[in-house]
């Protein structure tokens, strides 16, 4: 996060905004699986080209199908084609809410975080997804009318894959192959017209990965593009591996673009933001595009249920006394949330945001936010900026590793 300059300074007593950049600082469920393969090394003249078209977004960002309904509401739900669907309030009574973290057999899930009624899970068919990490790939999911089975393949870092077979039972069969297990069973499910009394599951199955090796993406069988009543379709709610890796990592101009392809982010292209307020465009938060606050702030306006912006809550008066009219620059984020009394401390949570004041590794301070807490000294954050080139990744930090955020500021956990 680049210090304002003067000149910046007196532009945001006309027109509020977050200033620069931030810098860098450092019925069963089965699985089989087959050997690696090691694709063909070639070449080919070096070209200048624009960002590659993406091709695998994270799990979320391919959700197709709505397979959790609300009781007061059941017809919104249509897991199998029929209209039935799991009972969110059964679901959450067992442990599985919007959101929280789930650990099974050492491996930490989130369950799908999105308003009940709308797609909670996707329909295998051969999606490629990313998800990085070693030692163990885990998957959350059930069949419907029948099992369901079907070859996935698993891409590494270097180019070689790795190809397995994923079997999950039907959700009304309760029961899990040798190998693998019911995560949970709850007691009844939704029609679209009403409840009905019948146990259904949710399957927990698990791939080795090779020792040594780093995934980057897994390909899902293909096993149906639609539920369709009387047909066998794979579900998957949740994936994860039992040491996560880096997301993704996109450097410069290329970052926003993956940041808005992946996740949304309403600006793919923006300029990079000079020092002295050279390219610097204004978001809809009244931050500049491309940088770490602006990440930040749409974040918290997406996944927090909040209307966050560089006014948010203000004006306030300060311990200082002095008034405090703009969360503004990175560094200055823990005096606004002095002002409003928003707690900061050395705790990491779902949704708050990181924090670093401003130092020779990050001028200006930097801010990221939490995407992902695997325990209180490990957390997987999403930043912008981290090169003061719009850069974009989402990554995994550990308190050993260094660099380890001063402070999370909790303004509206998730």
């Amino acid at each position: 996060m680049r210090r304002r300059n003067q000149w910046v300074a007196v532009l945001a007593l006309v027109f509020p905004v977050g200033l620069l950049a931030c810098s860098p600082g450092s019925a069963s469920s089965s699985v089989t699986t087959a050997p690696r393969t090691t694709p063909p090394v070639t070449t080919a003249p070096a070209t200048v080209a624009a960002a590659p078209a993406p091709t695998a977004p994270a799990l979320n960002g391919a959700f197709n199908n709505v397979g959790i309904s609300d009781d007061a509401n059941p017809a919104a739900g249509n897991l199998d084609g029929g209209g039935y669907s799991y009972s969110a309030e059964a679901l959450a009574a067992a442990g599985l809410t919007p959101g929280t973290s789930v650990t099974h057999d050492g491996l930490t899930f989130i369950w799908p975080d999105v308003p009940v009624g709308m797609p909670d899970n996707v329909l295998a068919s051969g999606q490629t997804i990313a998800i990085s990490g070693s030692g163990t790939l885990g998957f959350l999911g059930a069949s419907d009318y029948y099992s369901s089975s079907g070859t996935g393949t698993i891409t590494y870092t270097d180019g070689t894959t790795q190809s397995f077979t994923l079997s999950l039972a039907d959700w009304w069969a309760n029961a899990a192959a040798p190998g693998s297990d019911i995560l949970v069973s709850v007691p009844y499910m939704n029609t679209s017209n009403g409840q009905m009394e019948q146990e259904v599951s949710v399957y927990y199955a698990a791939v080795p990965l090779e020792a040594g090796e780093t995934m980057q993406s897994v390909t899902l069988p293909d096993v149906s593009q639609q539920a369709m009543e009387g047909s066998p379709a794979m579900h998957i709610f949740a994936v994860a591996v039992s040491s996560p890796g880096n997301g993704g990592t996109w450097p410069g101009t290329t970052g926003p673009y993956y940041a808005n392809e992946y996740y949304g982010y309403p600006y793919s292209n923006p300029p990079v933001c000079q020092a002295n307020g050279t390219n610097c465009v204004v978001d809809k938060w009244h931050f500049y595009q491309g940088q770490c606050t602006s990440w930040v702030a749409y974040r918290l306006n997406e996944l927090n249920g909040i209307q966050f912006s560089d006014t948010y809550g203000l004006p306030a008066t300060g311990a200082d006394g002095q008034q405090v009219t703009l969360w503004g620059s990175a560094d200055e984020w823990t005096t606004a949330a002095a002002a409003l009394h928003i707690r900061f401390d050395g705790t990491p949570a779902l949704g708050s945001v990181a924090w670093w004041p401003n130092s020779s590794q990050h001028i200006g301070g930097h801010v990221a936010y939490v995407e992902r807490v695997i325990s209180p000294t490990s957390v997987v954050i999403s930043e912008m900026n981290y090169d003061n080139e719009n850069g974009f990744r989402v990554l995994t930090i550990t308190k050993s590793g260094g660099d380890w955020p001063v402070y999370f500021i909790h303004i509206a956990d998730r």
